[in-house]
This record gives structure tokens, sequence and C-alpha cells, in this order.
């Protein structure tokens, strides 16, 4: 049996894997022309608010840590006997203090890579959106471009305690792609984009 052909005398198999392939194509060249912007970070260490958050938390390294923070404000660890002891609700925060001190303990490099590699996920996401909403491969690597290279995300990708900004951005240009992706996407997915919109990060 032959393959049914596209109305260019291809097979659609064809022209689908050369449609995912376009879609995909700019991504490397975007994530390295931005990221290495932000590499130097890697030699920053602990400033401000990340010694308190990480350098002398004693619960970083329990999962309590992840539980009750899920449970209290963001800086329920400074004192928890006289809760609260601060007005912001972060538990995708903590949650990602803990993950980075398992994996690398108090190594700052480690931590600074982590969150350009965030910010580079949040780059192909725009990337892609703005693919979707213009139709234009050339508007999309010029909207990922000033979106990754925007100055005002100097201090979120460079300083470890301003992890919050980043990571809503990921999740709400998640829930955005996955909105204007609904027709092409199984039908499961869908609710994820409201799962990631209220993300409390």
């Amino acid at each position: 049996m032959s393959r049914a052909r596209g109305p260019g005398g291809g097979s659609r198999h064809s022209s689908a894997g050369d449609s995912t392939r376009n879609k995909l194509r700019y991504s490397p060249q975007i994530v390295f022309g931005t990221s290495t912007v932000y590499l130097r970070c890697l030699s920053n260490t602990w400033v401000y608010d990340d010694i308190p958050e990480i350098v002398k938390n004693p619960y970083i390294g329990r999962w309590s840590f992840i539980w009750n923070s899920f449970r209290y404000d963001s800086w329920w660890f400074r004192a928890p006997q006289h809760l609260p002891q601060s007005v912001y609700y972060r538990p995708l925060q903590n949650t990602w203090f803990a993950i980075n001190y398992c994996v690398f303990g108090l190594n700052s490099v480690g931590w600074h890579l982590s969150q350009v590699v965030l910010h580079a996920i949040a780059i192909v996401l725009v990337f892609r959106i703005a693919q979707l909403i213009s139709r234009s491969p050339a508007t999309a690597l010029l909207t990922a471009a000033l979106f990754g290279l925007l100055p005002v995300h100097v201090e979120p990708i460079v300083w470890t305690s301003s992890i919050p900004e980043p990571l809503a951005a990921t999740f709400m240009f998640g829930s955005f792609l996955i909105y204007l992706s609904r027709p092409r996407i199984n039908s499961a997915v869908a609710p994820l984009a409201l799962v990631f919109l209220g993300v409390r990060c």
C-alpha cells in the first residue's frame, strides 16, 4: 500500500516530519545565543537573601522543608515557633532550593547554572509562542532574542533568590503555549494550562 501523498506529491508523514523540524530548528541557536550572555554569573557567590535562605538555613536538607513550605509562608524556617514570618507564600521557590541543595549542595556554580537552564527553557517557550502567533520564524526569533537579552532579566537570572520570577514566567509561558496549541494536542493535556497558570512560585 502506498503512502498518502500531500499536495506537493510528498507523503503526509514526510511533511509532518519536516514541519516538526522547522519548528525546532532555531531552538539551539536561540538557547546558545542568549544563555551564553548569562554564563558569567557562574562565578558569582551567595549574596543578600541567599545567606539566610540557603547557606544558613538549617532545614533546607530535610524533606520536611518542602512539606512545611507548602503549609507556611516562605520564611517559616527563620523561627518555626513564631509564625508567620513573612507575607510571602512561595512553596515552589523553597522546593527549588531543596532540590538544588540535594543536587549541588552549597556549590553556587550548580545553582546559577540551573537558573540559566531554566531561563533557556523560557526562551524556547517564548519563541514557540511567537511562532504560533506570528507564523513567522524571523519574528519569533527576534521576539525570543529580545526576551532573552532584556536587561531587566539580569537580576532574576543571576541572583539565586530571584528564582520565583523565572519559575513563574516558565509556568505562565507553558500555560499559554498549551492554550495556543489546543487544536493540535491531546485533550487530556489541555487542563495543564490551568494547572500551570495557577502555580504559586
